[in-house]
């Protein structure tokens, strides 16, 4: 390749045009394949031979003096910008890897235009890989059309809501029958107060930090009703430090029935035997900025599993009937969205924030969570079923 970029006319026309079309179809053929071949290196030999050969058909017929290298380099600086759609990157990679910055002029006209063509043409070839892959990948581009359609159109409209106080056993229930990572949470009168994410449930979960019996009596404040527990500032301070990669799928158990393992004698957890500490009579967590501080259970024996990619925790009998709150662990100010308010304002406020879960509320001003919009909601072959709309 070297050679090529730097006398393409060492070589035989009828070589550069084979090596470029040889490889040309071979790089095609696999990509994609889980085999570490990559495209970049293909990419600038393929373009470099059928840019060689150019530059020699011309400098053979045109009688004129044409420098087949310079050909050369713009044929692969070309095929490079058609197929990954760089533009500044490129020419900069192009230019210190070869050290011929008298020609950069003609490099940046080359890649502007061929990532001009590409684009007239179709999609780029990362954007066709995740389309292909069917990646959640949302473009920060928002179409005018879907200005005509309502957030209700495209909406998830059966939402499953935890309360503030729930019980161990009903949360286990709920992650064990659904596969959302994300619950809006409501009080006694149906509004939204927070999100919870179902790494986090897990977490309050496994490590068993339960409220105590007293807790259950309820104080009514500011129109709400809210457990004395919400009185320790410390516990959320704790709590928001959850990490979001707690629970790495690659070494969580994957099991295919999770009921099937209820009546097993399963092992101490091993991470809370490292990080408890004894005080008091009181088994405490330590406070590593990753978990809950409070009181825990010291068997240990609530057990993290994964089923279909997705985690779920598998408690102790005794552990199904004591409550949780949940608020020691949401977020309380999620972001929302009226039910009748444009998908393009919706779209938009989903991919500029970088958010996951987007709460939809009913248009009657009572807050209530009528559905919840996710990647899935927002992805181009849901938009075009939902609305009947070609995008």
């Amino acid at each position: 390749m070297e050679a090529i970029l730097s006398n393409p006319s060492a070589f035989k026309p009828q070589t550069l045009i084979t090596v470029g079309v040889l490889f040309f179809i071979l790089m095609v053929s696999t990509y994609g394949v889980s085999l570490p071949f990559g495209i970049f290196m293909p990419t600038i030999l393929i373009g470099s031979s059928l840019g060689g050969y150019l530059g020699s058909f011309f400098d053979e017929n045109l009688g004129r003096s044409v420098s087949p290298s310079t050909f050369a380099l713009l044929g692969a600086a070309a095929l490079l910008s058609g197929i990954q759609r760089n533009a500044v990157s490129l020419c900069v990679i192009l230019m210190e890897g070869t050290g011929t910055t008298e020609i950069i002029i003609p490099v940046a006209i080359t890649v502007v235009c061929a990532r001009q063509v590409g684009n007239m043409l179709t999609h780029g070839l990362y954007e066709m890989g995740m389309d292909f892959k069917d990646y959640p990948y949302l473009n920060h581009v928002v179409k005018q059309e879907l200005d005509m359609f309502k957030v209700s159109d495209i909406m998830t409209k059966d939402v499953t809501t935890l309360k503030c106080i729930e019980s161990a056993g009903d949360i286990e229930r709920v992650l064990h029958e659904t596969s959302v990572h994300g619950f809006p949470v409501i009080d006694v009168n149906q509004k939204l107060v927070g999100l919870v994410r179902r790494d986090q449930l897990v977490a309050l979960l496994e490590c068993g930090i339960f409220i105590e019996e007293s807790v259950h009596s309820f104080k009514k404040l500011d129109s709400q009703y809210i457990s004395s527990d919400d009185y320790h500032p410390a516990v959320f301070d704790n709590a928001l430090h959850i990490k979001n990669d707690r629970y790495d799928a690659d070494i969580l158990e994957d099991i295919s029935d999770v009921r099937a393992i209820l009546d097993d004698d399963l092992d101490a957890n091993e991470w809370l035997s490292d990080n408890l500490i004894e005080s008091g009579g009181k088994s405490m967590i330590f406070p590593d900025q990753s978990l809950l501080q409070g009181n825990i259970s010291a068997s240990g024996k609530n057990r993290v599993v994964t089923k279909n990619g997705v985690i779920m925790i598998v408690l102790k009998a005794e552990d199904r009937l004591q409550h949780i709150n949940i608020r020691a662990i949401m977020n309380r100010g999620p972001y929302c969205v009226i039910e009748g308010a444009p998908v393009s304002n919706a779209y938009s406020m989903f991919t500029k924030l970088g958010l996951r879960h987007l709460c939809v509320l009913g248009s009657n001003g009572c807050s209530q969570v009528v559905g919840i919009l996710t990647r899935s909601n927002f992805n181009k072959r849901n938009l075009e079923r939902k609305t009947g709309f070609l995008l």
